[in-house]
């Protein structure tokens, strides 16, 4: 549980940024990478994405929300989230 709790503080790690408020950029990081990936991925419409998370991949949801904010050319047409950890 130890290892866990510390893999997990530093990918929700926040840092304060003026014209977002709180940021978790570990997390944001992780979750561009993997829309990278999927982007990749042979016959995947990169304009027509959409995602779904329940509890921590909830407060995934809502990171990349955030994330979708800054930055609505993403390819992001829908998030669902159910639970989502804040």
């Amino acid at each position: 549980r130890t290892k866990y709790n510390k893999s997990r503080n530093k990918v929700f790690e926040t840092k304060e940024n003026s014209g977002d408020g709180v940021i978790r950029p570990n997390l944001q990081n992780k979750i561009s990478a993997a829309l990278e990936a999927i982007k990749g991925v042979p016959g995947v419409d990169s304009n027509r994405l959409a995602a779904m998370g329940w509890c921590l991949g909830g407060h995934c949801i809502l990171e990349m929300s955030r994330m979708n904010n800054i930055n609505p050319n993403n390819g992001m047409n829908a998030m669902i989230t159910f639970h989502g950890v804040f």
